[in-house]
């Protein structure tokens, strides 16, 4: 875990972080729920916050691309 975090300070300490592309604390409550209430497995809602961080990313990454094509 510490490697995780490790790897996350990192990032963010070299590229910034914008608050528009984060996870909302609406979005934590339902994960915690969702794991609290069992509904599914921990592997799968431990993997579904990974696929859904990734997705975020992506969706940042073209809103730069996207601003970047604006600008030049």
């Amino acid at each position: 875990m510490q490697r995780i975090r490790n790897y996350v300070d990192r990032f963010i300490k070299e590229k910034g972080e914008n608050k528009n592309y984060s996870i909302k604390t609406g979005d934590i409550i339902a994960f915690m729920n969702e794991i609290r209430e069992s509904k599914i497995e921990l592997f799968y809602t431990i993997s579904l916050l990974f696929r859904f961080g990734y997705a975020k990313g992506y969706r940042a990454c073209k809103a730069e691309q996207k601003k970047a094509r604006k600008a030049a």
